[in-house]
């Protein structure tokens, strides 16, 4: 049996109001990315921070896409990726 503990007044109602602000968040990123898609099929990943009440972390897969392709055979992606190879080995290595 847990003991009594005496809480703040207001604090269930934090609690409450703090879950559903979540909640409503979460929702929203679900219904809207796959409402207005993303440059090419990735997850969103949605957490809270600094709340206090709950701790939700969430990924939701967006399957929709909508604008551009973002490709990921762009040169300069390359370079950039082989330059932080290069750095990355001289730091750690």
């Amino acid at each position: 049996m847990m003991p009594m503990v005496n809480v703040p007044a207001g604090f269930a109602d934090v609690l409450i109001g703090t879950g559903y602000l979540l909640l409503r968040f979460h929702q929203s990123l679900a219904r809207d990315g796959q409402k207005n898609g993303l440059p090419r099929p990735m997850p969103i990943l949605a957490g809270e921070h600094d709340f206090n009440a709950l701790y939700i972390d969430s990924v939701y897969m967006v399957d929709r896409i909508c604008g551009p392709k973002a490709s990921t055979d762009n040169p300069r992606l390359a370079e950039n990726r082989d330059n932080f190879q290069k750095l990355w080995a001289k730091e750690f290595s």
